[in-house]
């Protein structure tokens, strides 16, 4: 078996992470609106890929509403100190029952290189990792280069639209839907996936060692 596990809402406490940016930016006015405003306009700036970062934010912040970039930048930067605390309660225990059982751990993630792997360092999990795979373009197009046979490649992901993609792209494969109460929220039309899902990647792995 390969575990190929995509980071936000599946590993890590994406809508937590982001309560936090948010804060860290109330000192100085930044509303909500304002903030997720910027970040979907900078992260989808280019169709079908993902082009967040600070920075990029940052400008836009200061483009479109006048506040301090550099500050702006300071602020979301410093949230980088208390990343592994947005790590889900189940994900150590899990990837380190994966490093146990001898099972390679690939992460697959689709974002800004750059900004997703200063995220990966700062949670302080590549050391359970064999890999790493960041791509900015969607993951059904991305190609991954595995030396285990596809029949052996488990995939664990939150996104029923990038697992569809990765089942045309790689139909030998298996996927498990990890779908956290509080995660990324899908229309009811997208929701709907008939792979095995469960709540918490303590259920998956019960699931699949019992």
């Amino acid at each position: 078996m390969l575990a190929i596990l995509d980071l936000d809402y599946t590993l890590l406490d994406t809508t937590a992470f982001k309560r936090a940016l948010t804060a860290s930016l109330e000192p100085m006015g930044v509303t909500n609106d304002e903030f997720y405003e910027t970040y979907g306009a900078v992260a989808h700036a280019v169709p079908g890929e993902h082009r967040y970062s600070f920075e990029s934010q940052a400008k836009l912040l200061r483009e479109k509403y006048g506040y301090d970039e550099a500050e702006i930048l300071k602020r979301l930067s410093s949230v980088y100190a208390i990343l592994p605390s947005f790590l889900y309660p189940d994900t150590l225990p899990f990837l380190e029952f994966l490093s146990a059982q001898k099972i390679p751990a690939v992460l697959f993630t689709w974002a800004n290189p750059e900004h997703q792997q200063a995220k990966v360092k700062g949670l302080g999990i590549e050391k359970f990792l064999a890999k790493v795979v960041i791509t900015s373009e969607a993951k059904g197009t991305a190609e991954l280069e595995l030396s285990a046979p596809q029949s052996e490649w488990v995939f664990l992901n939150d996104n029923p639209n990038e697992i569809r993609a990765l089942a045309a792209r790689y139909p030998e494969s298996r996927a498990i839907r990890i779908k956290r109460p509080d995660g990324k929220k899908f229309p009811p039309e997208e929701d709907v996936l008939d792979v095995p899902t469960f709540a918490t990647l303590s259920e998956a792995q019960h699931a699949l060692f019992a």
